[in-house]
């Protein structure tokens, strides 16, 4: 034991002489390098000044407690090839230390940060066999917390979800705020994998909160980048460009991880906002700390971002320039993924340019690389059932180990009945009382979910009963309307002016009860199964005009002036008909609350990611006491400037979908004075190659 113990220290020791010189030395991290010189170096003399007490000790505690120590620090640093060299060495030297399965664990993780995700998960498995997880709560979290990791990098979501709630499940029950925070940051991140964006926002918002509570700033940092993912992914440019702002301010506190992948993902958020000099001002920042610091991988991201700014630029010589340059990294790496993206550009360059034989060359490298993926593929899936095999006949030898044990326990109960069973009884009545509390507090959660559920019936049955109502009312005046005007037409007695006002009032009616009827099908629809939302890209003065001739003869049959100043040019992202409902309503409403000699007036603007649209009217306007209920479903309708009647359903379905479609809507009026309606939804923006998306911090 004594030998072990004076092993691991000079394991740590050497490891750390050997990697001080290879920290960075930029200006730019001039005073976090010297900072970690500093650490590292305190940690060597510190252990050089124990060994000689560890030496006459024999005490091993200490040395494996350095060992953790220093791969963490290593960790932190970014730097897993350095924790691979300590914590082999430790593992060889003494497989069967009561730090072993701490060991396994972090060496998982190096090998996770080197893409190695096969290998990890296999090593936090092995990690899981050594750990008490009864008595070693903590720990049992943090190796589920890695091997959820893993295997969400493997794709295999639903185990990854498993391992994170067991993980989170566990850190509540210890009362676990650092478990508790990591678990949800990791959670999070695989939401945002697994395409859930909004759900990943919501449990990446819930880590960060923990780790400011924690004043854990690089927690903070590593959820505030990837809650900007989640931003960057519902194309919410404008958020996700202020928290990756936020998350850079963080580093600059800490210069704890290298900030290349945070200018990374703003290059990837202004080229989408189409904001291409930004774009590439950020990606040959993180360009110039990838060579500064021979950040491989980050080299070629950042040179195919570069790369499709040319392309996008219609430089095809220097988009070619950059592609070739991250091939030739990737191959460097031998990373096959980022070798079959830049081949796939180069091959659609070449073949844009007809050069038809470079073409050739590249298209047939790109299909034996993708073959090669797929088959590693496949053997990673068959190294992650050995693996799981062997862990299944690992735990069928300790349950056979379990039985022996107990078969012995037996005959020692036997001479010992009555301790037994005294000891029996106070388990039984603690195991009671702990289900009693249990029970109590499982249905204390479902009677508030039950008292939930039951409020959001009750609104909903309320929507009903109104809707009803106005379906047996509002529907059925116009139709009786028709049917005494179809008497008068048979009769003859009508003249040729009275027929054509009737028509022309008729018409109007019509319409406005066709505009009542689309509100109350698509409600139906979306309470019923949900509505399918299909984005396009869009003209928005074209559906403008289109909705606007529908509601121009009611417009002219009152006197008022309805103009279509939106610009041919603004293109927007959304659904074609649930964006002509949305018009369709505010204009309508327009027209019902304006007189003779008003005007109402649509335009739209470009602002950031989004696209205005304005509604603006000179009508009678809004009282400030009704202005904020007038989005609410259970709103009540007021009569028009004519006693046009309305269901006050329209205001409250266009905020809904507005919403939905990634917008906003609001209102400003004064009476007398006109209103105003301005709603926004996402500008359409060019696609991105599928290799350029922000990337995740775990």
């Amino acid at each position: 034991m004594r030998l072990t113990s004076i092993v691991l220290l000079w394991i740590v020791v050497l490891v750390s002489i050997q990697n001080i010189n290879a920290l960075p030395s930029s200006e730019e991290k001039r005073v976090a390098s010297e900072n970690s010189k500093e650490e590292l170096q305190e940690q060597i003399e510190q252990s050089k000044g124990e060994a000689g007490e560890l030496q006459a000790s024999g005490d091993s505690s200490i040395a494996g407690e350095k060992v953790l120590e220093l791969a963490k620090v290593y960790l932190q640093r970014n730097r897993p090839d350095s924790v691979k060299k300590i914590l082999e060495s430790a593992l060889q030297s003494n497989s069967e230390s009561d730090f072993a399965a701490q060991y396994m664990s972090l060496l998982g993780n190096a090998y996770n940060r080197t893409g190695q995700f096969a290998r990890a998960l296999s090593h936090q498995q092995e990690a899981l066999l050594k750990t008490d997880t009864t008595k070693q709560r903590n720990l049992y979290g943090d190796i589920l917390q890695r091997m959820g990791a893993a295997e969400s990098n493997m794709g295999n979501f639903g185990s990854a979800f498993n391992n994170y709630l067991k993980a989170i499940r566990i850190a509540e029950e210890v009362q676990d705020s650092s478990l508790l925070a990591a678990g949800l940051n990791k959670l999070g991140v695989a939401y945002n994998d697994y395409g859930n964006y909004e759900k990943g926002e919501q449990t990446l918002r819930r880590a960060n909160r923990i780790f400011s509570e924690l004043d854990d700033r690089t927690g903070q940092m590593e959820a505030t980048v990837n809650l900007a993912n989640s931003y960057y992914q519902m194309e919410e440019f404008d958020q996700a460009i202020k928290s990756y702002e936020q998350a850079l301010q963080i580093h600059e506190e800490i210069r704890s991880t290298p900030p290349y992948l945070i200018y990374y993902n703003f290059g990837q958020t202004y080229k989408d906002m189409g904001e291409l000099g930004r774009a590439e001002e950020y990606y040959r920042q993180s360009l110039a700390y990838c060579e500064e610091h021979d950040i491989r991988q980050g080299l070629a991201y950042n040179y195919g971002g570069l790369g499709h700014i040319a392309e996008l630029r219609g430089n095809a010589k220097q988009a070619v320039y950059y592609y070739d340059q991250a091939l030739v990294v990737a191959r460097q790496i031998g990373a096959k993924t980022l070798i079959s993206e830049a081949l796939k550009a180069l091959y659609e360059i070449s073949k844009e340019q007809n050069n038809i034989r470079t073409a050739l060359q590249y298209h047939e490298e790109y299909t034996q690389i993708k073959d090669s993926l797929e088959e590693e593929t496949y053997e990673q899936q068959l190294a992650e059932t050995e693996s799981r095999l062997s862990l299944i006949n690992e735990q069928e030898v300790n349950r056979l180990l379990r039985e022996k044990q107990e078969a012995q326990q037996e005959r020692i109960k036997s001479q010992n009945i009555g301790l037994i069973v005294g000891g029996i009884f106070i388990i039984v009545i603690l195991i009671s009382l702990y289900m009693l509390y249990r029970g109590r507090q499982e249905r204390d959660q479902v009677n508030a979910v039950l008292q939930e559920e039951r409020k959001n019936l009750e609104e909903l049955n309320d929507v009903k009963d109104k809707l009803l109502a106005i379906a047996s009312h509002d529907l059925r005046s116009p139709l009786s309307s028709l049917k005494g005007m179809i008497e008068l037409f048979k009769n003859e007695k009508l003249t040729k002016e009275e027929r054509r006002q009737m028509v022309t009032e008729l018409e109007i009616r019509l319409d406005q009860n066709i505009n009542l009827l689309d509100n109350l099908l698509v409600w139906a629809r979306n309470q019923m199964s949900g509505l399918t939302i299909n984005r396009k890209i869009l003209s928005a003065r074209d559906i403008t005009e289109k909705v606007i001739g529908k509601h121009r003869p009611a417009a002219e049959h009152k006197g008022v002036r309805l103009i279509n100043n939106v610009r041919e040019d603004l293109k927007v992202k959304a659904d074609e008909n649930i964006l002509q409902l949305i018009l369709r309503n505010l204009i309508s409403n327009a027209v019902k609350f304006t007189e003779e000699g008003d005007q109402i007036e649509v335009e739209a603007e470009r602002t950031g990611s989004k696209i205005l649209f304005m509604i603006m009217d000179t009508g009678i306007g809004i009282p400030r006491d009704k202005q904020h209920e007038i989005f609410s479903i259970n709103s009540d309708s007021r009569e028009g400037t004519h006693n046009e009647q309305g269901s006050g359903l329209g205001l409250g379905l266009c905020k809904e979908f507005i919403t939905k479609m990634g917008g906003s809507i609001s209102v400003e009026s004064e009476v007398g004075e006109g209103t105003t309606f301005v709603f926004s939804l996402p500008r359409a923006h060019p696609e991105s190659m599928e290799l350029e998306q922000p990337k995740q911090v775990r």
